[in-house]
């Protein structure tokens, strides 16, 4: 006689319900690696536009925008506690942008990283301080 294939150990919930769990579970780890994937983008272009800023100020617009636009879409999937480690960095860059779209998340946890960043000094901690000023006052919005 031929041998019958073993169904899965369904827990009680029958066939139906453990192939629907399945399928969820499948569709939540592609979910989850497109957002995984929207964050490598996230730190890859920031990196990228790093090397253009002083250079080619052109190309450094257009990689901000991607970088806006990779923001808009994880604010869009409800993801943006994604950037939370990405405050942890070793780019400043990446820490500056992850810590200012986290405002909208955890502004206290934001504007504690962005003040502990902008002790290095220079251009970037003029920066910090505009931006803190202004989100505090609501006129920072990341609505563009």
């Amino acid at each position: 006689m031929g041998s019958r294939k073993k169904l899965p150990e369904t827990n009680g919930m029958g066939v139906e319900n453990y192939a629907t769990n399945e399928i969820n579970m499948v569709i939540k780890q592609k979910l989850s690696d497109s957002e995984e994937i929207l964050i490598k983008r996230f730190i890859d272009t920031i990196v990228e536009r790093e090397k253009y800023v002083n250079v080619n100020p052109k190309r450094a617009n257009k990689l901000f925008d991607e970088i806006h636009s990779i923001f808009k879409e994880l604010r869009k999937k409800k993801q943006l506690k994604r950037l939370e480690p990405l405050m942890e960095h070793n780019n400043n860059s990446v820490v500056n942008f992850a810590a200012k779209y986290y405002l909208i998340v955890d502004e206290k946890k934001a504007i504690n990283k962005l003040k502990e960043l902008a002790k290095s000094g220079g251009m970037i901690a003029f920066e910090i301080n505009i931006l803190i000023d202004q989100w505090k006052k609501g006129e920072v919005t990341f609505n563009y």
